[in-house]
């Protein structure tokens, strides 16, 4: 079993719409494979993304809808968030 398999399989597979695959969700979620907001911001950004969300209203949302704080699930540590950006970078290509 993987990391990222281990990690989701604790209950974080809630977290984000995108996981495991990082391909998004039909109206919901990019893909994270290729996105170039991934591949350009730095941690400290793409942390700041996950723990604060974006509202649908948010100038750089593009998709129209909310993004929750920690994909809606409060109870995700900082180390929690770390580990799904490390995934989703060592799966943007």
């Amino acid at each position: 079993m993987t990391r990222w398999t281990t990690f989701f399989k604790q209950g974080h597979e809630g977290v984000i719409s995108i996981i495991p695959d990082a391909k998004g969700l039909p109206n919901l979620g990019k893909d994270l494979t290729t996105s170039e907001y991934v591949r350009d911001n730095a941690d400290d950004i793409l942390m700041t993304l996950l723990k604060e969300g974006r509202p649908s209203g948010h100038e750089l949302n593009t998709t129209g809808v909310d993004m929750p704080p920690k994909g809606g699930n409060p109870s995700l540590s900082d180390d929690d968030l770390m580990t799904i950006i490390a995934y989703l970078r060592s799966i943007n290509q």
